[in-house]
């Protein structure tokens, strides 16, 4: 039978990670523009191709959705603070220690979707719980 509210939670599920996507995308643009972030530029774009062509298992898998939307948190925070850090405050004395962090951090959440297919999350996620969800 066909779920209408689940193949709707799947759609709003999508365009979200698509909004994300884009604006991360904007947010790529700018850093390329700079010219002076070379690792962080490459992280991110190889980052977005991720995203976009992100399998369906990992946006079907609540357990492993939530997951992503953790690890993606983390890694939101961590820009948050270098856009505040390099053009707020103008500290720029670890900002390159910061590109080599996120981009390992990109690594590693493609790293453990892509490789561990089977083996992401095996915790039990209970079905009412979306506290965790941005999607």
């Amino acid at each position: 039978l066909y779920d209408f509210e689940e193949a709707q939670k799947i759609e709003n599920i999508r365009n979200n990670l698509l909004t994300i996507t884009r604006l991360f995308g904007n947010f790529n643009t700018v850093i390329a523009s700079i010219g002076l972030f070379n690792i962080i530029d490459r992280s991110f774009s190889h980052f977005l191709s991720f995203l976009e062509n992100l399998d369906d298992s990992i946006i079907l898998d609540k357990a492993r959705r939530i997951l992503l939307t953790t690890l993606m948190r983390g890694l939101i925070d961590d820009l948050e603070q270098w856009i505040i850090n390099l053009f707020l405050e103008h500290k720029t004395d670890d900002i390159h220690y910061f590109d080599a962090s996120f981009a390992e951090n990109c690594l590693e959440i493609e790293k453990m979707f892509l490789e561990n297919d089977e083996e992401v999350m095996n915790d039990e996620v209970e079905e009412d719980d979306d506290s965790l969800e941005f999607f």
